[in-house]
């Protein structure tokens, strides 16, 4: 590690309201980097340089400044960073006042280096990370070679294990992933890793043994910290691939649940499959075999429109779906076949009804219905 002007400033910012002698922090070239006097700043200390070179403290008298250009009375000690020599620390005053502290002094100094660098490690991890996510996550494609590359050294657990993704939407992610991480790393099952990857998304991944009664408690805890949190999780998969795979299927499911404006804040891909057969209906096909029923379905009034999804919701139940609408049970029944006069399609008739329940699913009308309703 090389101590610069940015590590010695931060160290002497956390240093200074508990010193009562003024420091310097040299480098290894004897560069006064960081002063509590700033005039010293970048000034060259040249008894620093002479305890990087024999790598053993100096003390200098009033009367042995004179011998060390840019120097002044006090106590000079080398500065150890995993037992390398990275700097040196000066005490400024009379040796005999300030040998007592020095040792303290260099000791504080060394300590507020080593967390600085833990800091800018973590902080150099995190980016890592996040770059790695947002090229893993990316919707074109991936380089896959690439990213097992990098995965050996950035993710610290292995690809050929079986793990999901589960992404959290929320406002402000930047500023709450860190309080997110210290709830659930201190869980009984802490994520695989935890980031955000952009401001409104925070991605985690859980190894398969962790079982859904959990992913629940966990999302009910911070939904009472974050009320405005969605969470979606996504099958477990090994590989890159199946990271990717599990990714898309969390995004997915969140999507579907917005879509219904329902009451829910946490989803899992599993409890979406006609939605997944549904969304991967390629557009062209859904136009050749559907064209003809879009806009008679379009121009359905709303009263029918609220009448069918009802009635899908109920799963094709009349009484249920009439008293759910507070309607009578022949009203409903005219309204079915007012929807089979206008559409060519019985709501009554398990085929015509699948094809009304993929146009109802495909146009995203169940969560209009139940926002206007």
């Amino acid at each position: 590690m090389q101590l610069t002007y940015d590590i010695g400033e931060e160290v002497i910012k956390r240093l200074k309201s508990y010193l009562n002698v003024p420091i310097n922090i040299m480098d290894q070239n004897g560069v006064i980097i960081a002063s509590t006097d700033e005039k010293r700043i970048g000034q060259y200390h040249s008894g620093a340089k002479q305890v990087i070179e024999e790598n053993k403290e100096m003390i200098l008298s009033p009367e042995e400044i004179h011998r060390y250009p840019g120097t002044r009375p006090g106590v000079n000690l080398p500065l150890f960073h995993f037992d390398h020599l990275v700097g040196v620390v000066g005490i400024t005053g009379n040796p005999d006042d300030v040998i007592s502290a020095a040792g303290i002094i260099k000791a504080a100094v060394e300590i507020a280096i080593e967390q600085i660098y833990m800091q800018k490690q973590q902080v150099y991890k995190e980016r890592a990370l996040q770059s790695f996510l947002q090229k893993l996550f990316h919707p074109i494609g991936i380089d896959e070679e690439e990213l097992k590359k990098e995965a050996a050294y950035i993710l610290e657990c292995s690809l050929n294990q079986n793990m999901f993704v589960m992404v959290f939407h929320l406002s402000n992610a930047h500023e709450k992933v860190e309080s997110m991480a210290n709830t659930m790393y201190q869980s009984l099952h802490s994520p695989l890793f935890l980031t955000y990857i952009t401001n409104r998304e925070i991605v985690a991944a859980f190894h398969e043994s962790v079982n859904h009664e959990y992913i629940f408690r966990l999302a009910v805890s911070l939904k009472k910290q974050y009320d405005d949190l969605y969470a979606g999780v996504g099958d477990p998969y090994a590989t890159i691939k199946g990271l990717r795979k599990s990714y898309f299927q969390a995004i997915q499911a969140l999507k579907f649940l917005k879509q219904q404006r329902s009451d829910h804040f946490l989803t899992f891909a599993e409890d979406w499959t006609i939605e997944q057969l549904i969304e991967g209906i390629p557009e062209e096909l859904f136009q050749d075999v559907l064209e003809r029923y879009v806009e008679l379905f379009q121009n359905l009034d709303g009263e029918f429109l609220k009448t069918l999804t009802t009635y899908f919701d109920h799963n094709l139940h009349v009484n249920r779906s009439a008293q759910s609408l507070h309607i009578h049970r022949n009203t409903m029944l005219y309204r079915l076949e007012q929807i089979n006069r206008k559409m060519g399609l019985n709501p009554k008739e398990f085929d015509d009804a699948v094809l009304l329940y993929i146009l109802c699913k495909r146009l995203g009308l169940f969560g209009q219905m139940h926002n206007n309703h």
